[in-house]
């Protein structure tokens, strides 16, 4: 296999995480620019003895490196979705004004759930993150060179691999959102009660901002935890 279809495959694999994690690109940057990286990087990253393939089956292979690639990108994509789902959830609790989403460029967002996603991308880079992620993809290489096909232990610890990546970016993000979503509650008990104790006191109106700058707070005291979470993820 010549070293181009090699870079191609290497390429391929690492194509979704440049697709799908926030931090490395998402869907925010241009195409070419996303499918240059890979390219580059395939370039750089391919190792110097591959397995000899046929050339017919290429595009089988890029196939397979497609879906490696997804494999990786999900457990890479963990961290930075649970920060988004916690910013998300505190959002939905907070009831704003006209929905907890606003539309940007055709696309529905929380604002706390892009804040918390934006520092969670900035951790990513202050934490050393690509180097960190660099240095397991190249582990991916060294485990299952590009156009070796995986062997039946390889794609059950793949799907085991997807599975704790969609249960750990649950869990986290809960993690995150709890104090806030604790807080939440705590005030809809205490507006709940003053309604009773004073009827003419306007508790929707009187909540809404309340609700908004409380979930924002608890989430700004609890920075320091999700750091700590972050770095676990890591």
């Amino acid at each position: 296999m010549d070293g181009i279809a090699l870079a191609t495959l290497v390429a391929a694999r690492l194509l979704p995480a440049l697709w799908i994690v926030p931090a490395l690109g998402g869907g925010r940057v241009p195409v070419p620019a996303r499918l240059g990286l890979a390219l580059v990087l395939g370039w750089a990253l391919r190792p110097e003895v591959a397995p000899a393939m046929a050339t017919g089956r290429l595009l089988l292979l890029l196939g397979l490196e497609l879906a490696l690639g997804c494999v990786l990108a999900a457990a890479a994509s963990t961290v930075f979705f649970a920060a988004r789902l916690a910013g998300e959830w505190v959002d939905a609790m907070s009831q704003r004004p006209g929905g907890a989403f606003i539309v940007l460029e055709g696309e529905s967002l929380s604002p706390l759930g892009t804040l918390e996603l934006l520092l969670a991308c900035g951790l990513f880079f202050a934490c050393g993150g690509p180097e960190l992620f660099l240095e397991q993809f190249r582990e991916s290489l060294r485990r299952l060179p590009p156009g070796q096909w995986p062997s039946p232990a390889d794609v059950t610890a793949a799907a085991q691999l997807v599975l704790q990546a969609g249960a750990g970016a649950l869990r986290v993000g809960a993690a995150l959102a709890f104090p806030a979503i604790a807080a939440l509650w705590l005030l809809e008990g205490v507006l709940a009660f003053a309604g009773r104790a004073a009827p003419q006191l306007p508790v929707y109106f009187v909540g809404m901002p309340l609700r908004a700058v409380l979930g924002a707070g608890m989430l700004g005291l609890t920075l320091d935890g999700t750091l700590a979470l972050f770095l676990r993820g890591l």
